[in-house]
C-alpha cells in the first residue's frame, strides 16, 4: 500500500501542475518517473501493456507462455496472468486480447 499510496500523490501532484498549481513535483523528478515508465494516468490499459511486454520477455527466455501461478522470479506475472487466463474464462477479455 505505500508504494500505491506514493504513485496516486505523484499523479495528483502531476495533475496539479497540469492545472497552473505549483507542487513539490519538480521537471527533474518528472523526467525520472518518465524515463521508468511511469504512467501518469494509471490507467488499466497503460499496465496491461507493461504486464504483457512482461509476458513476452518471459516468453523470450523460456519459449512458451504457461506461467505458473506461482513464479517466484516475477509473482506479479504470475498473478496478472492468473487474472487474465480466469477473465477468458468468464468471457470478460475482449477478442483483441485473446
Amino acid at each position: 500500500p505505500a508504494l500505491a499510496n506514493w504513485c496516486i500523490r505523484q499523479r495528483a501532484s502531476y495533475k496539479a501542475i497540469q492545472a497552473g498549481e505549483n507542487t513539490f513535483l519538480t521537471p527533474t523528478m518528472i523526467t525520472k518517473l518518465e524515463k521508468l515508465g511511469f504512467q501518469w494516468d494509471g490507467s488499466y490499459e497503460g499496465m496491461w501493456e507493461e504486464s504483457f511486454r512482461h509476458l513476452l520477455a518471459f516468453k523470450e527466455l523460456h519459449g512458451h507462455v504457461h506461467v505458473t501461478n506461482y513464479y517466484a522470479p516475477n509473482q506479479p506475472l504470475a498473478n496478472w496472468c492468473s487474472g487474465q487466463r480466469n477473465n477468458y474464462r468468464m468471457s470478460m477479455i475482449s477478442e483483441e486480447r485473446t
